[in-house]
């Protein structure tokens, strides 16, 4: 089971932690790993910690070599996190894992998980550890899960797809610049 992430998101991680440990007691083969950090306030948390990686080729290549059957991705339920992107998901996939991802209430990153077909949603303590059972027990399950995410990834995440979306992004952007805009072009004078 891998979760990655820097040592301040602890806090998430403990959404997932107590369903995670309960199934590590059930299963003694069940691996934590915690990928993207060397602290000791990992201690007794996961069974396993891999440094951070600078780099995008570098983080896939260090994700793929954890091998993780289950990826983790929990949330707390704040304002920040609702602006956070679905990239978790997105990298699990890719590395060939089923994720578990955090449901909040009301519009949230990983609404783009389609429950029970490219992912598994968890809204509750028991959520998590029903569903890091189910994954642990079940190699076809972890299998199809992860293979229509990783198919979905690459269809619905293509250069081709999104270029539109960004560029209509980023024009919306150039003409709602605020404050900061004013305070660019008097810096430039």
């Amino acid at each position: 089971v891998v979760y990655h992430g820097a040592p301040v998101r602890l806090r998430d991680y403990e959404l997932a932690r107590p369903g995670v440990d309960a199934v590590a007691g059930e299963i003694p083969t069940l691996r934590r790993v915690w990928l993207g950090a060397d602290s000791a306030r990992l201690a007794g948390v996961v069974d396993e910690v891999r440094p951070w990686v600078g780099g995008l080729p570098e983080f896939a290549a260090s994700l793929v070599a954890a091998r993780p059957d289950i990826g983790l991705a929990p949330l707390q339920d704040t304002t920040y996190n609702r602006a956070r992107s679905e990239l978790h998901w997105l990298e699990y996939s890719l590395a060939g894992a089923p994720t578990i991802v955090s449901g909040m209430n009301g519009p949230a990153p990983y609404d783009v998980v389609h429950d029970g077909v490219d992912g598994l949603v968890a809204h509750s303590p028991g959520d998590w550890a029903r569903h890091v059972r189910a994954l642990a027990a079940s190699p076809d399950l972890r299998s199809e899960l992860s293979a229509r995410a990783r198919a979905r990834v690459l269809s619905d995440y293509s250069l081709v797809k999104r270029a539109p979306e960004w560029a209509e992004a980023y024009l919306w952007a150039a003409e709602h610049a605020g404050p900061a805009r004013g305070r660019a072009a008097a810096a430039q004078k």
